[in-house]
């Protein structure tokens, strides 16, 4: 165990500020622990923002947010988000359902939505309700790679939820699943007779004059405030291009929306001011507020500290992430009930916290190499903000930023789930390459083509994920390098290439001799997606359930399969 924080010894109690703004002290404090942050972090451009008693009392952008252009980070740069879209589409549907009194967070969707939408298996198609999506308890598996290639449209992507990967009883457990956003997305689409983007617009950053807040679409890369997404290759920071992101389109209402310091400072005022505006309105109701930030799924995964956070001793002051709210994540920062949401995306990080009963909260966001060390560095510079709002001192000196940041990146590393494959590559192919050449297919992924060219061959699955298939010492198992385009990243840059892609093609039962199937557990975090040559489509769940039902049923069934064949023979 390692304790971290020590250096500064606390008296029994800390003095309340009495003073809303921050000092001059303060201030200065602040700038150069951005300065730390970008040197031992190893992150190019920095955006925060502080809130205290109502007001924003520090906003500041600091590195170069774009090397080709030579720009300076500032208070206006917009920074993509990640998850933390979906606190705003969570706090959409509050206002649309307190406008629709009708429906409630737990109407079952497939009532809103129609039969259109189905989950699977009955009991999830009877019950499973917004409740269940925004606080990630519906057990099933996020697909991971059906977002980052690009691989379906949203409508697609609904209608194959009927096959979507069961890793937990429903409401079971936390299982984290972003793509089931897709279908909030079809909620406020038809409570509020409009496009999510534009209810977005409209309920929310008009109001709170979010002047500089936008979306990830095809025309992000032509804002000229946008900070430039790098990872790093060969240590040396490179871009990342905007259209890695597009996939990012498919669940908009949980990961598209792109913000700056001075904007991100009004959110967390409007959270903090309990639903209210700047000008004295109500923007949305207190109650309907409050129960977005009420606990509702245990956060829970041996230890996993980006799903738990950080506890004691492993740390001398704990911030942990217990359960999930209605959007937001529910823990504790010194004996506070502290509310946080975190985002990751290509080359972005960022996290927000505030703390209700102190009226203060943080909003940080940066580039940079995504991972562990990412994951520490922004949880350090959340608690060290609310340390300066709180005790107007943080809880280490800034001269052991950089040995702490290590420390907590150890603690995360530690219980990483994530297991390291690494398989010695080889000359050629055991097999001839021809034997994987075939379009192999999952019913909740999608499709995969593998073809032979100029004797090497090639894997595509989705818009924008085409790979390089390099053989291995183990017999049909390749591994995986992207080709050169959108997502390059995913096998080449440093934090990436650690942990590589490998397909796994094997033959079935039926077939000893020809293969069959590809495995590729990199596609998701909580299956092994399995493509195969071969696939059959079981029948809807409640064609089984009558098969498996009483002996009058069955007679029924069967009776009218005859009556049928015997009217197509006449």
């Amino acid at each position: 165990m390692m304790a971290l924080w020590p250096v500064v010894i606390l008296a029994g109690f800390f003095p309340f500020l009495e003073s809303k703004t921050l000092t001059q002290l303060e201030t200065n404090n602040l700038n150069r622990f951005l300065g730390e942050v970008a040197r031992c972090a190893r992150v190019p451009a920095i955006s925060m923002s502080l809130v205290r008693d109502g007001q924003i009392v520090y906003t500041n952008g600091f590195g170069t947010s774009n090397k080709q252009r030579q720009e300076s980070a500032s208070s206006k740069t917009v920074f993509c988000l990640g998850d933390i879209t979906q606190t705003f589409t969570a706090t959409l549907l509050a206002k649309l359902l307190d406008e629709h009194q009708n429906f409630t967070w737990d109407t079952p969707v497939q009532e809103i939505l129609g039969a259109a939408i189905n989950f699977g298996d009955r009991y999830r198609n009877d019950y499973l309700s917004l409740r269940d999506i925004v606080s990630m308890r519906t057990g099933l598996s996020n697909m991971d790679a059906v977002v980052l290639t690009n691989a379906m449209e949203r409508s697609r992507l609904i209608s194959n939820l009927r096959f979507a990967p069961k890793v937990a009883t429903f409401r079971e457990k936390y299982v984290y699943n972003n793509l089931l956003f897709a279908v909030a997305e079809e909620v406020t689409r038809s409570l509020g007779q409009d496009t999510w983007y534009k209810l977005v617009q409209d309920h929310l950053l008009a109001p709170l004059s979010m002047t500089d807040t936008f979306f990830i679409t095809s025309d992000a890369k032509k804002q000229e405030n946008l900070a430039q997404p790098v990872m790093s290759y060969n240590g040396v920071p490179m871009p990342i291009p905007m259209g890695a992101m597009k996939g990012q389109e498919i669940i908009a209402a949980g990961s598209s929306i792109c913000s700056t310091a001075d904007d991100m400072g009004k959110w967390l005022r409007f959270n903090l001011n309990k639903g209210g505006t700047q000008d004295g309105g109500q923007l949305l109701p207190r109650e309907a507020l409050a129960e977005l930030f009420q606990g509702q799924t245990t956060r829970s995964d041996e230890g996993n500290a980006r799903v738990e956070g950080f506890s004691q001793p492993d740390v001398q002051v704990s911030y942990t992430r217990e359960a999930n709210t209605l959007g937001w994540i529910k823990g504790h920062y010194r004996g506070y009930s502290v509310l946080s949401q975190d985002g990751s995306l290509p080359g972005y990080e960022s996290l927000t916290s505030f703390i209700p009963d102190r009226d203060v909260g943080i909003f940080t966001a940066f580039t940079g190499d995504n991972g562990p060390k990412a994951f520490a560095a922004k949880t350090l510079m959340n608690t060290y903000g609310l340390d300066m709002l709180i005790h107007g001192q943080p809880a280490f000196h800034l001269k052991d930023f950089c040995q702490t940041l290590d420390a907590m990146f150890t603690i995360v590393v530690k219980n990483d789930p994530y297991v390291n494959r690494d398989i010695k590559q080889a000359s050629e192919s055991k097999r001839p390459l021809e034997d994987y050449q075939a379009f192999y297919r999952n019913l909740a992924f999608g499709d995969i083509r593998v073809w032979v060219n100029e004797s090497s061959l090639y894997l595509k699955y989705g818009e924008m994920g085409e790979f390089n298939l390099r053989p291995t010492e183990q017999e049909n198992v390749f591994r995986m390098e992207a080709m050169p385009g959108e997502l390059w990243y995913t096998t080449h840059v440093d934090i990436l290439r650690r942990k590589p892609y490998y397909a796994y093609f094997d033959t079935t039962p039926y077939s000893d001799d020809h293969i069959e199937v590809v495995k590729i557990p990199h596609f998701d975090r909580d299956t092994d997606p399995v493509f195969s040559r071969r696939i059959r489509i079981p029948p809807p769940y409640d064609e089984v359930q009558e098969v498996c039902g009483s002996g009058s049923k069955v007679a029924v069934s069967w009776t009218i399969v005859v009556l049928m064949m015997a009217m197509v023979l006449r």
